[in-house]
């Protein structure tokens, strides 16, 4: 005997568009807002799966890589511990009066890094970036 109360008959329904969710599409608005949002809730996912990523792989030390930006160009890469990231103690005069002047814009871009791997991620942004005061990994 069936339970459903139907008479042994299917619930299914035989057209396609049957139980589907009809919605409109003529308020632009609201679309662009459901596309946002989807847009952020990814963009939020994948940044906190990143951040996992690095906490379980990459993240093991006291070093981090930095940037100085001047003028929204990124001028020196460099990688520190401690408050080297804050150091006026540098070799090309122009960069120390930049830095003293407070012209310069200071960024940690990955943090908790071995010394190793601090270094290679410096070593590989520096070849790619070619900043203004660095060269070959030392500063000019």
């Amino acid at each position: 005997m069936d339970k459903r109360g139907n008479k042994g008959h299917s619930t299914k329904s035989y057209k396609a568009l049957d139980r589907r969710k009809k919605i409109s599409v003529s308020n632009n608005e609201q679309v662009n807002g459901f596309c946002s949002k989807v847009s952020e809730d990814i963009h939020m996912f994948y940044e906190l799966a990143y951040r996992g990523f690095l906490d379980k792989h990459i993240r093991h030390g006291e070093y981090y890589v930095y940037f100085h930006y001047y003028n929204g160009e990124v001028v020196y890469i460099g990688k520190g511990s401690k408050e080297r990231l804050f150091s006026h103690n540098r070799i090309v005069d122009e960069h120390i009066e930049l830095l003293e002047s407070g012209c310069i814009n200071e960024v940690i871009i990955s943090n908790n890094l071995t010394n190793d791997n601090a270094l290679l991620i410096e070593g590989a942004l520096i070849k790619a970036l070619n900043p203004k005061y660095n060269i070959n990994g030392q500063e000019r």
